[in-house]
């Protein structure tokens, strides 16, 4: 995981909705956790994502045809 510090899950629909416009649902958020669209950690019954890899999921990483 990057070097990067972690956020509480229920503050990525917010980020989401400053980059795109459009606030996902935390089971949305979730679901992308659980399928590897994002990297996150579960410390002490929270769960906590890495910002860096929800940027890369909207805006694709370097070097990327899409």
């Amino acid at each position: 995981m990057a070097e990067s510090l972690m956020m509480p899950i229920a503050d990525v629909p917010e980020l989401v909705e400053q980059r795109c416009g459009w606030k996902p649902s935390l089971a949305t958020v979730r679901d992308w956790l659980d399928g590897g669209k994002i990297l996150g950690r579960k410390i002490g019954g929270r769960v906590f994502i890495d910002p860096s890899s929800v940027r890369e999921l909207f805006e694709g990483k370097e070097g990327s045809d899409q």
